[in-house]
């Protein structure tokens, strides 16, 4: 089974939020030198995210990996897109706070997980279901490293 037009359109979105964080992450590299390491780990592991969503959106093209037809996420994956376009253009107007950097990004990694982007839908392939999986778990990853990062300024 190929993608349909409205999953097409969630991937594609997908693939522009892992983009937009990678680029994100990449900003609060430059802004704060002493933690730009960790930003920069989190950046590129962003960029593998989009590079594995390159090649599942070529399997679905190709009808090696097919969606759910009744995929719920895709106007999440849309809303969670447009937050992310305003909290991009916020941090793009210049350095704020590191603490605030740390909220902001866990806000958005949070985000796709809260709006259950993620979830599994009968009728998406196994290979599907397994990249769904390991995206969810590296979210919430992010999400506790940057909880840990903050956690540790504010203690500081």
């Amino acid at each position: 089974m190929g993608m349909t037009t409205p999953n097409a359109g969630f991937l594609d979105q997908l693939m522009q939020y892992e983009d937009g964080m990678a680029r994100l992450y990449a900003l609060f590299a430059d802004y704060y030198e002493d933690s730009a390491p960790f930003w920069l780990a989190l950046s590129d592991e962003e960029r593998e995210h989009f590079a594995m969503m390159e090649t599942m959106r070529m399997h679905a093209a190709d009808g090696k990996l097919s969606f759910s037809l009744t995929r719920l996420s895709a106007p999440a994956v849309y809303e969670a897109l447009l937050y992310f376009k305003a909290c991009y253009a916020l941090a793009a107007r210049g350095r704020m706070p590191l603490r605030q950097a740390y909220t902001m990004a866990l806000d958005l990694e949070d985000s796709l997980i809260e709006r259950r982007i993620f979830e599994v839908a009968e009728g998406d392939s196994p290979e599907l279901a397994q990249t769904l999986q390991m995206l969810a778990d590296t979210y919430r990853r992010h999400a506790q490293r940057l909880r840990d990062a903050r956690e540790e300024l504010l203690g500081a």
